[in-house]
Formats: C-alpha cells, structure tokens, sequence
C-alpha cells in the first residue's frame, strides 16, 4: 500500500466512524482536524463527549478544535470541562491552553498565571516548562499591575 491507499483506508473509516464509539469520533475528530477541517472536527469530538461525558480526551480535543476556529470561549469552556472530569496530571495541557488563552485572548493575567503554575505544577518536567517559567514572570508582573489598575499607566 502507498500513502494514498492509507488515506482512502482511514478516509472511509472516519467518514463512518466504524463502531460508533466515542473513540472512533475522536479518531474521526482528529482526522478531520489535520485535514485543516475543524468544523467536521468539533463535529465529531462533540459527538465524542455526548457518547462519554467523562471522556477527558474529547473535551480536549475538542478545546483545540475551538482554538483553531478562533471561538475562545467555546474552546476556553470545552478545556474547563476537562479540567472538571480531571484536574490532575491527565489535564496538564488544558492548563495551558487555558493559560494561553487567558493571556493572550481575554488579557485576563491573574488567571492566565493561576492556569500557567498549574501546568507547571504538574508537569515541571515538560520539555517547555524553562521557557513558560520565564513567560510566566512577565505574566505575573502583569497580573500585578492589573489588580493594582496601573497596567498600561
């Protein structure tokens, strides 16, 4: 078989989602998404976590399909859910997203610092975790400045 056999093979599976299950709508979710289709994506990972509510993976991934269609308040509640089924080590990257998006899309620096430490908490072994130490002193001093209204003063 060549590439192109294997997309025909895996385009034919996701189109059915063979079983039904919820992990072949993620399968199906993540197809659709490194296709660049992220609407099919959302679809499919929405799906995912009607099948299983407790699904960790399909709120997730279904947080970074938002991302990707720029509705951050959809992918901000979808890393929330995440966070709620599993706050621990499971969750590590829905901290971070929710760091990302506090900081960069909300501006909203205290939080964006709270979700960042939580990362870094549970993952201080992450191989961005020196980089995201340093960003997360400037977030800080940002966050600092906001409760004290003087950011941007």
């Amino acid at each position: 078989r060549d590439d192109n056999d294997f997309y025909i093979i895996f385009n034919a599976e996701a189109e059915s989602a063979v079983d039904g299950s919820a992990e072949s709508f993620i399968e199906k979710g993540i197809y659709y998404g490194t296709r660049g289709d992220h609407p099919r994506a959302v679809e499919s990972f929405k799906k995912a976590t009607e099948l299983e509510p407790q699904m960790l993976a399909a709120h997730i991934n279904l947080g970074n399909a938002y991302m990707y269609l720029g509705d951050i308040d959809a992918a901000m509640s979808a890393f929330q859910s995440a966070l709620r089924i599993d706050p621990g080590v499971a969750s590590a990257s829905a901290y971070l997203n929710l760091a990302a998006l506090y900081n960069n899309n909300k501006k909203d620096f205290v939080a964006a610092a709270q979700h960042m430490e939580k990362f870094l908490e549970l993952a201080p072994e992450a191989p961005q975790a020196p980089a995201l130490r340093q960003q997360l002193e400037y977030i800080k001093a940002m966050a600092q400045a906001q409760k004290e209204g003087t950011l941007g003063k």
